[in-house]
């Protein structure tokens, strides 16, 4: 699972910065809230003035394991010439 999210600026300078949460290899349980990290970024600024921020999108990537296939077990028979 690796989370991350867009913080929009607004004010002196508008515009996005991206905030990338460490990812986490860890399996999680089917039905199991998922616990996020803290996010994080940087913002440099380039203008004087008040700039505001406000949370934008929040993603999660989730990488989905398959099941593995079941295994079958053949068994054969020999017929013996008579």
């Amino acid at each position: 699972m690796k989370p991350g999210a867009v913080i929009r600026s607004t004010g002196a300078e508008s515009g996005r910065v991206q905030v990338p949460g460490p990812a986490n290899t860890a399996a999680i349980p089917a039905n199991t809230p998922i616990k996020i990290s803290d996010l994080s970024g940087t913002y440099t600024p380039r203008k004087s003035g008040k700039v505001g921020f406000t949370a934008g999108v929040l993603t999660v990537k989730a990488l989905v394991r398959p099941r593995p296939a079941p295994r079958a077990t053949v068994r054969s028979r020999r017929s013996n010439p008579t």
